[in-house]
This record gives C-alpha cells, structure tokens and sequence, in this order.
C-alpha cells in the first residue's frame, strides 16, 4: 500500500495508530552490514541484494518517480556467451555511465562551460517517470493504452 498524506504531522499520527492496533506487528529491518554478509556468501542473489538497497533507498515499483535502479555492469553485449572471469566484460564502476564514452565526455563538458549558471553536467535524471514508463511498455506492451487510431 502506497500512502500519500498531507504533512509530516499528519504521517506520524498514522504511523502512531497503526503502532498501537492490537493486531500491528511491524518486522525490522535486517542491518545492512549483515545483509552485505549474506550477499557475500552468496546466501542472496544480486537482484534480492540491489532490491534491498533500493528499499533502503525508498525507491518501489509503487511509485513510477522512485522506481528500483539497477546498474549497468556489463560492457560486453555482442558476444553470445560471457566469460563473467573476464575483467573486461565489465564497465568502469569508477566512472558514471555518462562519462564512459569519452566523445561524449568531452561534449557534455564543453556544454557545461559555455552555459550560464546554475550550471550542471548531466541533464535528466537515470530514473524519470518518462524511462520508467518506456520500459515498461517494452516489457508489458499489452498494458499499452492505444491513444490513436
């Protein structure tokens, strides 16, 4: 369930009476380190480890404006088996993904020093409404709404 209230004042006196129903039980939440633990014995898989992060990070498929986030990691999409020993198959984590391709590197720079202020390198964010809903179209096109004819 995904709640949207007037004012913090408001929020806290839900949270005060959904604490004290009789029938409430709230479970906490795992501490990160431990949760790093399991992910590093590989007791969790990538994608329940970034789902947690993403959790702590208040992002939910509930809310298209804080979508989950998962990285590209892979630089390698041509080849029909990846050797994931292979170094070379991952992309600089050191780097975002804009600054990756130099050419595009330079471009954006240069367009940060010749605009006015406040100035700024990149221009969107990695997670808007507008990508969200463009993938989801992709991988659910039968959810569609055909606006023309």
């Amino acid at each position: 369930m995904f709640l949207a209230l007037e004012s913090q004042l408001d929020r806290n006196s839900l949270f005060g009476l959904i604490l004290n129903m009789e029938d409430t039980k709230l479970e906490q939440l795992p501490e990160l380190s431990l949760i790093i633990d399991k992910w590093k014995c590989q007791e969790l898989s990538n994608y329940e480890y970034l789902m947690f992060l993403n959790f702590l990070a208040d992002r939910s498929f509930n809310d298209i404006t804080q979508y989950p986030v998962m990285p590209w990691i892979i630089t390698d999409y041509t080849s029909e088996n990846l050797d994931l020993s292979n170094p070379a198959i991952y992309r600089d984590l050191s780097k975002p993904v804009g600054a990756l391709n130099p050419d595009k590197l330079a471009a954006l720079k240069k367009r940060y020093k010749d605009m006015p202020k406040p100035k700024y390198l990149y221009g969107t964010h990695y997670s808007t409404p507008a990508y969200v809903l463009h993938f989801l179209v992709r991988v659910y096109p039968e959810y569609l709404l055909c606006l023309q004819v």
